[in-house]
């Protein structure tokens, strides 16, 4: 999903904004969980800058 379509979603409906990006971290966790433990410090890195 775009940049766009988030900003869109976090001006105009923050509840729903806050469930999605939390989904969306939750499965970028789990499939760290089943990769390579040097790909899963790339997304922990990933996710931790995100916030």
């Amino acid at each position: 999903m775009s940049f766009e379509f988030w900003e869109a979603l976090r001006k105009f409906d923050p509840q729903r904004y806050a469930a999605a990006r939390a989904i969306s971290e939750d499965a970028l966790a789990i499939w760290g969980m089943v990769t390579l433990p040097d790909e899963e410090k790339k997304i922990q890195k990933r996710i931790s800058c995100g916030k």
